[in-house]
């Protein structure tokens, strides 16, 4: 049966001599992983077709018995070749790529997060404003994934709090905090109450919307470390493309626009 989508291309893996692996995260149907049959050979008809951030409109065939389906069509929708040539843009992308990849569970349809992805790359590639962006996605897809931190309230008293335990995935007020056993107490991480506020905000406001804040650079760091602490701690998994960041010493550069 020959079924179709639309998506984007998160990776490519090569498998024998001239073929792949493609990594797709539809609109239809999620995170898809496809069998290319020989596209690395020169007179190849795919062209750059599965080249990472490329959106397309693909055909795909899956065989009772394969493990996984044979893409037999892919043509291009939008490449995004400026935010693949832009190295700086080319990182964050594949920062978010790689957290979508660890968080959301293959073949889970996620549209209106697909839809907030290519937004968010459009805006990667046409402006310097990369960091405000990226973190509102990723609290979308903290909520949508199901690992989203609570920092709302105090875990245990709804009450207001600073203190972030990984081990609850939750703010403790001072009081409570004594209540909790001291091997949940660590690691732990104190965050200001206003980017407690601007992480609320970015979950909960519609997408459209998000725009409208200008939060500064501080309060952006200070989510964006958060939500890197928690993810991993949570899912025991390193984002690859960060630690290649801070392996080389690279400095990616973000304004607030």
């Amino acid at each position: 049966m020959i079924s179709k989508a639309e998506g984007i291309v998160f990776r490519s893996i090569k498998y024998g001599e001239a073929d792949l692996i493609v990594s797709f995260f539809t609109f239809e149907d999620g995170i898809i992983d496809f069998f290319v049959k020989s596209p690395r050979k020169i007179k190849s008809r795919y062209g750059s077709a599965f080249e990472p951030c490329t959106y397309s409109k693909i055909e795909y065939w899956k065989k009772e018995g394969r493990q996984l389906p044979r893409l037999i069509r892919s043509d291009i929708v939008y490449p995004f070749q400026k935010l693949r040539e832009n190295f700086d843009h080319f990182l964050k992308s594949s920062e978010l790529f790689e957290m979508t990849l660890n968080l959301v569970p293959p073949r889970l349809p996620q549209k209106e997060l697909f839809y907030m992805l290519i937004d968010t790359m459009k805006s990667l590639e046409n402006s310097s404003i990369m960091l405000k962006k990226a973190l509102f996605y990723k609290a979308k897809l903290l909520t949508a994934s199901g690992y989203v931190p609570r920092l709302s309230g105090c875990a245990i008293c709804g009450k207001e709090g600073r203190a972030f335990f990984f081990h609850e995935g939750a703010v403790v007020c001072p009081i409570c905090k004594e209540k909790i056993a001291k091997e949940a107490l660590t690691p732990k991480l104190y965050l200001s109450y206003g980017a407690i506020k601007l992480f609320e905000k970015a979950r909960v406001w519609d997408w459209k919307k998000l725009d409208r804040l200008v939060p500064s650079m501080g309060l952006l760091n200070e989510i964006d470390n958060m939500i890197d602490l928690h993810i991993k701690f949570q899912t025991e998994k390193n984002n690859k493309t960060k630690a290649f960041i801070k392996r080389m010493g690279y400095l990616i550069h973000e304004t607030t626009g």
